[in-house]
């Protein structure tokens, strides 16, 4: 009797967690096409006083970036990094300063990257480094919180970007199997007893 029970709650456990939908996890990088040009905004125009960054001329789609590496979901989904020929994207517009939170930030191949927050890291007449936090999302995956990082830097007169997401294994993925642990420990006491 006590065998079925605890065969009746595992399968509540694990038939509960399955109605919903996977979490996003790995990590993607991007680099600016050849084509796209990247402009300060706010302040006086220069990367030392900028409060934001716009992103123009894109390929024909609106691209203006491509993946450089990936793991995790991103691969699972068909996203494909390389240089010159990954997966191509589109970085929109943003102000860092003040924090304004920007819907989408990125897209790429399905995935949309909700910023929420940014914190300025570094900022010089040649280089600004940006962190923000967000959220990820594809169809048929739950919504994932997780980091973005972008830095930008002017050599001469030419500007360059790149940026990375990360997201984090969820917490709710080691619960379960804290939970399920804790159900077998308490089963084999009760074996033994």
């Amino acid at each position: 009797m006590k065998l079925k029970a605890l065969a009746g709650a595992i399968t509540l456990a694990l038939g509960t967690s399955s109605a919903f939908a996977a979490a996003i996890v790995g990590d993607i990088a991007f680099s600016q096409l050849s084509t796209t040009t990247i402009t300060p905004t706010g302040g006086s125009g220069t990367m030392a006083t900028a409060t934001g960054f716009s992103f123009g001329n894109p390929v024909p789609g609106g691209y203006n970036m491509q993946a450089v590496a990936s793991t995790g979901t991103f691969v699972a989904e068909g996203v494909v990094a390389g240089f010159p020929f990954g997966t191509l994207g589109t970085q929109y517009a943003f102000t860092f300063s003040p924090n304004t939170p920007v819907n989408p930030l990125w897209t790429i191949d399905g995935f949309s990257f909700s910023a929420t927050s940014f914190t300025l890291v570094s900022q010089t007449n040649s280089l600004v480094t940006i962190r923000g936090a967000g959220v990820i999302s594809h169809a048929g995956y739950d919504d994932s919180v997780g980091q973005w990082d972008f830095t930008a830097n002017n050599s001469g007169s030419v500007f360059s970007w790149s940026s990375s997401a990360t997201v984090p294994l969820p917490a709710t993925v080691g619960l379960l199997g804290l939970g399920l642990a804790a159900v077998g420990a308490v089963s084999r006491r009760r074996v033994a007893a």
